[in-house]
């Protein structure tokens, strides 16, 4: 509670997405930034390190954006030290201390992702409201309402009849507020856009949808749904320019590690050929199909792979022969005879031997850093050509 409280006298507001007007269509024709994960987003349970598509996203993004889950901790606190409302931890009773130390827990291995800015901690969305101005807010379902609910926004003459063609957003939202209950109105929705769900699961993965939907274009970010919220984000970047469609991540997959996704990560050079290479795939394969197989779509990956991954091998092979470094440690005896060798020369050895000493070991240890990245993006390389899975 105590941190708590630290947290908010320091003005850590939640961002709220309330907004009285329908978000701009316009909006998503910017979506050029950078790249939104539902789970990275809105999963605050999970343990962000944990969390799946990380390990991709950092290979296809040159930063990840992720909903803080310090903050969205501290959001769902109640004054009482109790949870405040009937979230994620809320649901399996997870008490509040503990649930700390699981959101602490999972952003450790982050830790040197987080301080130099690959990863990049926002404020959280909140959950939506069940209120049906969320319905009219968010552009998506704004545009669907007289598909969920048509006729309802009609004027009348005055003998009580329709008037054809006089669609209003006033008439429309007072009549579904006298006809249909707040559930009403979710459910017809969920069933327009998730026509394949049962009502309530229709009504969560919408919940979900628009929170990162509105969430993605209030900060400029390109949103990267997991499979089935990609049906509602279809409906939403229809008729959108190629920057602002939603990242498709419907791709083969393989049990790539968070560590070996930071190392690679830890050169620039690196980091730019996996990165140009696996666009560049991802580019020449497109979207599964339907009823494509999982080992079909991977060989197409695959065949895509082999000219632009073989470029990218013979990168990488020069960058690891350009970084390699025999041993792992530095000689005893360096840090001094290389002072001594400055003070001969008339120069200053900044910090004397021990400042020495610490200058080359970091010098040696960023050349061993990027000498494993390029390894471990070699290793990497070679399966994706070889398998088609990333």
């Amino acid at each position: 509670m105590a941190f708590a409280e630290v947290a908010r006298e320091k003005g850590l507001d939640s961002f709220r997405l309330w907004r009285e007007e329908p978000l701009r269509d316009e909006v998503r024709e910017d979506l050029s930034g950078e790249l939104a994960s539902e789970t990275l987003l809105l999963d605050h349970k999970r343990p962000l390190s944990a969390r799946p598509g990380l390990s991709q996203l950092l290979l296809l993004a040159p930063t990840v954006v992720v909903a803080d889950p310090v903050w969205a901790w501290v959001d769902a606190l109640g004054p009482d030290g109790t949870w405040a409302y009937g979230g994620a931890w809320h649901r399996d009773s997870t008490p509040p201390s503990n649930a700390l130390i699981q959101v602490l827990s999972g952003l450790m291995p982050l830790g040197d992702a987080i301080r130099s800015g690959v990863v990049q901690l926002l404020r959280p969305p909140v959950e939506t409201s069940i209120e049906m101005n969320r319905l009219f807010v968010n552009p998506t379902t704004h545009s669907l309402l007289r598909d969920a609910f048509p006729g309802w926004g009609l004027m009348q003459d005055e003998h009580d009849k329709d008037v054809p063609g006089s669609d209003n957003d006033d008439t429309l939202a007072m009549n579904l507020d006298y006809y249909y209950t707040a559930e009403e109105r979710w459910e017809a929705m969920g069933k327009t856009i998730f026509p394949r769900l049962n009502p309530t699961e229709g009504v969560r993965q919408l919940r979900r949808a628009i929170a990162l939907d509105d969430y993605a274009a209030l900060n400029s970010l390109t949103p990267a749904p997991s499979p089935g919220v990609e049906d509602f984000l279809q409906v939403a970047t229809k008729g959108a320019s190629a920057n602002g469609q939603s990242f498709k991540l419907d791709l083969p997959i393989m049990n790539l590690t968070l560590a070996d996704a930071l190392k690679m990560r830890g050169g620039e050079e690196v980091f730019s050929a996996i990165r140009g290479a696996l666009l560049e795939t991802i580019r020449q394969t497109g979207s599964s199909v339907r009823g494509e197989s999982v080992n079909e779509y991977a060989s197409r990956m695959s065949a895509a792979a082999r000219d632009t991954f073989a470029e990218a091998e013979n990168q990488l092979r020069k960058e690891q022969a350009r970084s390699f470094l025999l041993g792992s440690g530095l000689p005893a005896a360096a840090g001094v005879a290389f002072g001594v060798g400055m003070k001969m020369g008339g120069l200053p050895a900044p910090g004397g031997p021990a400042g020495v000493r610490s200058g080359l070991e970091w010098v040696f240890r960023k050349r061993k850093q990027r000498a494993e990245a390029a390894k471990t993006a070699l290793q990497y390389a070679t399966n994706v050509r070889l398998s088609g899975h990333l």
